[in-house]
C-alpha cells in the first residue's frame, strides 16, 4: 500500500490492520532520524481488538519482527575478501574433529601431514549451513 494511503488509513476513527504490517511500520517509522522524516502519522491509540490473541502472543511471539536499513560502512572491504575466497578450493572430504584439533593448528604442523589431512582450504558442513577453514586454508589466508 502506497504511504499516502497508508497515513489515510492510519488517521481514520477505526483502523484495521494485521499485527505484522501495524509491527513493521512502528518500526519503520521509527528508523527515521527527526519527526519530519516520519512516513506515518501516529496518533494515540485508545483502544485495540485483537482477534485470536493467542495466536498473536504465543504462536507468533517466537518470531521477532527485524527491520534493517542499508549501513553506511564502506564496502571495499567484502570486494577484498570475495577475491580471496576464489583462492581457496573445497575439501572433497567430511571434516574430522580430533581432540587435539585446535592445539595442532596452534602447532607448526609437517607438511605431509597437513596434506594427508586436508585436501582442500575449507569443509563445508551442510547440516550446520557453515564453512570451516582447514589448516591450511588458514595458511593460505593469513
Amino acid at each position: 500500500m502506497p504511504i499516502q494511503s497508508r497515513r489515510e488509513q492510519y488517521a481514520r476513527d477505526i483502523t484495521y490492520v494485521e499485527n505484522a504490517e501495524l509491527g513493521f511500520d512502528y518500526l519503520r517509522d521509527n528508523l527515521a532520524k527527526s519527526m519530519k522524516e516520519r512516513n506515518l502519522i501516529w496518533r494515540p491509540l485508545n483502544y485495540a481488538i485483537i482477534d485470536e490473541v493467542d495466536s498473536i502472543l504465543i504462536d507468533e511471539a517466537r518470531t521477532p519482527l527485524i527491520i534493517s536499513q542499508p549501513s553506511e560502512e564502506p564496502t571495499e572491504k567484502y570486494q577484498y575478501y570475495g577475491q580471496l575466497v576464489t583462492l581457496l578450493t573445497p575439501s572433497t572430504h567430511r571434516k574430522r574433529v580430533k581432540k587435539g584439533f585446535l592445539q595442532e593448528l596452534m602447532q607448526d604442523i609437517k607438511k605431509d601431514a597437513v596434506e594427508d589431512e586436508d585436501d582442500g582450504d575449507y569443509h563445508i558442513d551442510e547440516k550446520t549451513k557453515s564453512v570451516t577453514l582447514s589448516s591450511s586454508g588458514i595458511k593460505k589466508i593469513e
